[in-house]
């Protein structure tokens, strides 16, 4: 009966385990996939989003003044409001 189930094994016959040898190593090849590509084009889009969004902050932080209009640099005397020479010269000694 022994000798039955010793046949019946997968690895009984030494010859048959010597024959199959070591199994190779699968090497599995290279495939593309277009969601990657879309995932690296939307994380390059959203960095130069945060950058630009960067630099406009930068912009903003910086005061810029912002000057007179040229009408204020020099002071407009109307014509009908100056009508005798003591007034002329109130309104000269206030604006100078």
């Amino acid at each position: 009966m022994i000798e039955n189930f010793d046949k019946l094994s997968l690895h009984s016959d030494s010859s048959h385990h010597s024959q199959q040898g070591i199994p190779k190593i699968t090497k599995p090849n290279p495939f593309h996939l277009h969601t990657e590509e879309r995932g690296l084009e939307k994380e390059k889009l959203f960095t130069l989003q945060i950058l630009q969004k960067q630099l406009e902050e930068e912009k903003a932080r910086i005061p810029k003044a912002n000057p007179y209009p040229y009408s204020t640099d020099y002071p407009v005397m109307p014509p009908n409001l100056c009508r005798n020479k003591a007034q002329s010269q109130r309104l000269s000694t206030w604006i100078a």
